[in-house]
């Protein structure tokens, strides 16, 4: 990319006549896509070090317990922002330790099942005993809203990345990866 830049530099300039490094082009009206002569690097995902890890999980510790059963299903299921705030009671399968992650909250628009520990499945009983005593039994998105503006509410999307960045900066490990689309880790 950078070689096409530095040729393209060139032309506008006048100092060539064409840039030798070809851009690829998207398929068309059924026609094959044409890959570039220089291929598009895509960078690794940052993994987290050892260390990373204790200081953020440390960090999470004194998170509320909503909090903490979020960061332990994201962790263990690998979930997506909106497929955590969009889980349900029902979705969960505790005799075999199970989340249901239903077709319309995937970005692929698939269901599929993921695994939680039992340290996640200690979180969640916890949380739907304390859930209970402050919302009440209720349908719908597990995961509830505790401010004053929205008590009891069901919790969005961009909650869950105030937390994320919180914890980041709580931590003190300023590397936790942010896209537009708001996936974490």
């Amino acid at each position: 990319m950078a070689v096409r830049s530095f040729y393209e530099f060139l032309v506008e300039d006048g100092l060539r006549e064409r840039n030798p490094v070809r851009r690829g082009q998207a398929g068309r009206r059924g026609r094959r896509p044409r890959r570039g002569l220089v291929r598009r690097i895509k960078q690794a995902p940052w993994i987290p070090t050892e260390a990373d890890w204790r200081r953020s999980l440390e960090a999470a510790r004194a998170e509320p317990l909503r909090n903490r059963l979020m960061v332990s299903l994201a962790y263990d299921g690998a979930l997506r922002r909106e497929e955590l705030v969009q889980l349900s009671g029902d979705d969960f399968d505790p005799a075999y330790s199970l989340i249901r992650l239903r077709a319309e909250t995937t970005k692929s628009k698939r269901s599929r099942e993921v695994a939680y520990g039992e340290a996640t499945g200690q979180l969640f009983m916890a949380y739907l005993a304390e859930r209970r005593s402050s919302v009440g039994r209720v349908g719908g998105p597990l995961l509830r809203s505790t401010s004053n503006r929205n008590p009891g509410g069901p919790l969005g999307a961009s909650s869950w990345s105030k937390i994320v960045e919180r914890l980041s900066s709580t931590s003190g490990v300023s590397a936790f990866p942010r896209s537009r689309s708001g996936n974490y880790g």
